[in-house]
Formats: structure tokens, sequence, C-alpha cells
């Protein structure tokens, strides 16, 4: 059960990291677009 959840949590972590850097890239498309 703990291998589990730590792998649920790496993932989970993964999956927010790849989130928040897109987010930011894709602000700084639109900055440089306008």
């Amino acid at each position: 059960f703990t291998r589990v959840a730590q792998r649920l949590l790496a993932m989970a972590a993964g999956i927010w990291h790849n989130w928040t850097t897109g987010v930011t890239s894709k602000r700084s498309l639109t900055a440089y677009d306008h």
C-alpha cells in the first residue's frame, strides 16, 4: 500500500508540475504575442 501511495503522489506531483509549467509557458507566449 505504501508503494502505491508513493506512486500516486509521484504521479500527482509530476502532473501538477507539468500543468504549472504549461500555464506559465502559455502566459509568456500570450504576453509576447500581444
